[in-house]
C-alpha cells in the first residue's frame, strides 16, 4: 500500500520473480548492482526508525521510551537480554497505564440514580430522603490486585466511625452495588480483594450486590468463594444494574422504611398514653 500497489497483480509478479530466481539458482541476482541491496537495507532501516522511533513518540511518549531502551541494552548486554528487558519494561508501562486509567468509572448513590420501577408518592418521597443508604460503583477495565485494593479502601471509608456521626457525610450504607458489566477480566488476587469487600460488608450488616457479571468473570468469582450461599446471605448476584437498584430500593422500603413507620406509630401511642395519664379523673 505504501508504493500504491493495491491490486493483486504486484503480489503475483513478486511471487513469479522469486520463483524464477529460485529455479535459476539466483544467477539473475548477479546482474543486480551491489549498491541496490545496500540501498534496500538503508531504506528498511529508515522505515523502521520512522515507524518505531519518530511516529511512536507522537502516539505515546511513555511507550516510546521502551524503543531506545531496547536499542541501548542490545548494544550493552546483547540481543537476547535486550528482548527480555524490553518485555519487562513494556509490561511495567502496560500495568502503569491501567492503574492511571482507574478501575472506577462512575460513583453514585440511590439519590443520584434510581431504578426504572414506578412507585407511589410516599415510597418515592421516602427514597428521595433516604436512598443514600445505597452506594454504587461502576467498575471498568481489567481487575487486578493494584486497582482492586483502591475499591476496598473506598468501601472501607463508607464504614468509618466518623461517617456515622458527621451530618455532612452519608449514613452507613445498607446496600453496596458493584457493577461489573464493563469489566474485561479479573485475576485471582482481585477475587481475594472482592472477598475481603464481601466480609467487610457482612461485618457491618450491609448487603453486597454484584450486577451484570460477565461470563468470563463469573467462574473466577464462584471458584474463589465469592458467591451467594447460606453463609453469604448478604451477597447477591443481579443480572443488570437496574434490577440491582430495584431490589435494593425494595428491601430498603420493606425493612428500614417499615421500621421507621413502626417506630413512629409506637411514639405516637406513647404520646397518647402520656396525654391520657395527665387527665384529672378526680381520683386522688
Amino acid at each position: 500500500s505504501k508504493i500504491g500497489a493495491e491490486s493483486r497483480s504486484p503480489q503475483y509478479g513478486a511471487m513469479i520473480l522469486l520463483l524464477g530466481c529460485y529455479l535459476s539458482d539466483f544467477w539473475i541476482c548477479s546482474y543486480v548492482p551491489k549498491c541496490t541491496f545496500s540501498s534496500l537495507l538503508v531504506l528498511a532501516a529508515i522505515d523502521i526508525i520512522d515507524t518505531w522511533l519518530i511516529k511512536s513518540y507522537h502516539k505515546s511518549a511513555t511507550e516510546w521510551v521502551v524503543v531506545p531502551f531496547i536499542v541501548i541494552t542490545s548494544l550493552t548486554f546483547g540481543m537476547l537480554q535486550s528482548v527480555g528487558l524490553g518485555l519487562g519494561a513494556s509490561t511495567l508501562v502496560f500495568v502503569a497505564s491501567f492503574y492511571r486509567a482507574g478501575v472506577v468509572k462512575f460513583i453514585a448513590n440511590g439519590l443520584t440514580i434510581r431504578s426504572t420501577i414506578e412507585r407511589n408518592c410516599e415510597d418515592s418521597l421516602w427514597l428521595c430522603q433516604h436512598a443514600d443508604m445505597i452506594q454504587l460503583l461502576v467498575l471498568q477495565n481489567y481487575l487486578f490486585f493494584g486497582n482492586a485494593v483502591s475499591c476496598l479502601k473506598y468501601i472501607q471509608s463508607m464504614f468509618d466511625a466518623e461517617a456515622g456521626f458527621d451530618p455532612d457525610l452519608p449514613p452507613f450504607p445498607k446496600y453496596v452495588i458493584l457493577d461489573l458489566s464493563i469489566v474485561t477480566g479479573i485475576d485471582t488476587s482481585a477475587v481475594d480483594v472482592l472477598d475481603e469487600i464481601s466480609s467487610l460488608c457482612k461485618e457491618n450488616k450491609c448487603n453486597l450486590i454484584f450486577a451484570g457479571i460477565p461470563r468470563v468473570i463469573r467462574p473466577a468469582l464462584i471458584t474463589g468463594g465469592v458467591k451467594p450461599s447460606r453463609t453469604n446471605k448478604h451477597l447477591i448476584f443481579s443480572p443488570d444494574l437496574d434490577s440491582a437498584l430495584g431490589r435494593a430500593e425494595d428491601e430498603l422500603l420493606k425493612v428500614v422504611g417499615h421500621n421507621e413507620e413502626k417506630a413512629a406509630d409506637v411514639g405516637a401511642q406513647r404520646r397518647h398514653e402520656r396525654k391520657v395519664s395527665m387527665v384529672d379523673h378526680g381520683l386522688r
